[in-house]
């Protein structure tokens, strides 16, 4: 009677024949591939939750809204919803398909982030999650409705109202083109927080005028800056009034 061959650790050898040895082979091969997909797609995945969260205010004086939902991650923007790729179609802060384009850059709390598709190209900045120094950003509140020329510029500035017997100094300001806008109109400015005379007291003032500098909509009166927490971003809501011709 033969007794099965064992391998030095007495346990019996297993012998294949070419067909088996090839299976295996496969096997191990597949196994190997599924080990080294899932290692490159988890960051990656994990990555676009992280640059893809959070609603981000434009140049244009527009918002996107990043949503993560069973079916994947959706774009909001001016009402219109483009649902992206369910798949690991990021690679850290980008993504393409269907002829749209993204690419953000920073870190939480200081997220950027770029929009190109056919007739589009705009750059936005990442509301963050809790008060930040030196950054304020809010939207555009207005009794009537706005009926802007093309080219039409909002400019919205902080200045130190610390001092009432000198004049404001400016701690910083943004201008965005908002005559192809929708309403209501969003802004993000960054400005230098230590500038002014301390304790300082930032305050927001905008103004809106065409391509020949004529004042359109102005501001009704200075508003501080909001101060916001330590948990929440105090967005800031700028109350403006028409010019009379």
């Amino acid at each position: 009677m033969k007794h099965p061959a064992t391998s030095p650790a007495g346990r019996p050898a297993i012998h294949l024949n070419a067909d088996g040895r090839q299976s295996a082979r496969i096997a191990i091969y597949t196994l190997l591939c599924g080990i080294v997909a899932l290692c490159l797609v988890v960051p990656a995945a994990a990555a676009s939750k992280i640059a893809a969260s959070g609603r981000y205010f434009c140049d244009d004086g527009s918002a996107v809204t990043f949503t993560q939902a069973a079916y994947g991650t959706s774009m909001m923007r001016d009402g219109r919803e483009v649902r992206l790729a369910p798949r690991a179609a990021f690679r850290g802060f980008s993504y393409k398909g269907g002829g749209l384009s993204l690419r953000g850059r920073g870190v939480e709390g200081k997220k950027t982030l770029s929009v190109e598709a056919a007739d589009l190209k705009i750059a936005c900045n990442a509301l963050p999650s809790i008060a930040t120094p030196g950054v304020a950003a809010g939207t555009i509140a207005t009794k009537l409705a706005m009926r802007l020329p093309p080219g039409a510029v909002l400019t919205v500035a902080v200045r130190d109202t610390a001092r009432t017997d000198a004049a404001a100094p400016l701690l910083g300001q943004v201008r965005t083109k908002v005559g192809k806008a929708r309403q209501p109109l969003h802004w993000w400015l960054r400005y230098d927080a230590v500038r002014g005379v301390q304790p300082a007291r930032p305050a927001l003032w905008a103004s809106i005028t065409d391509t020949a500098g004529n004042l359109l909509w102005t501001s009704d009166a200075l508003m501080p800056v909001p101060a916001g927490t330590k948990e929440n971003f105090a967005q800031a809501e700028i109350s403006m009034v028409p010019v009379a011709p």
